[in-house]
């Protein structure tokens, strides 16, 4: 019979799971503060990243009746942060702007 172990990381990493923010875009009257753009781009754990319901209906009721595809392309010279950084403020103001 095997004894399976887990590498220590692996352990933590399971914990602190648990202890990942979550942070909803989108929703009625919220706004996106420094701070939390701040967080989201520099978490050594990434943030869970939700979009309000509400936005997405209202994203899809706003838009043609067909789908648009939506390219992004991050500049290299953009250091990771960066371009999470600006990635969340773009999807954010996707979302504001379907209202």
């Amino acid at each position: 019979e095997k004894e399976i172990t887990f590498p220590a990381e692996a352990a933590n990493e399971t914990e602190m799971a648990v202890d990942r923010r979550v942070l909803t875009l989108g929703g009625k009257g919220s706004s996106l503060s420094s701070t939390s753009v701040f967080e989201f781009a520099t978490a050594s754990l990434p943030q869970i990243l939700k979009i309000d319901p509400a936005a997405l209906a209202r994203l899809s009721s706003s838009s043609t009746s067909s789908p648009f595809k939506l390219e992004l392309s991050v500049p290299d010279y953009l250091t990771p942060e960066e371009a999470r950084a600006s990635i969340l403020l773009l999807l954010n103001k996707l979302l504001l702007g379907g209202s």
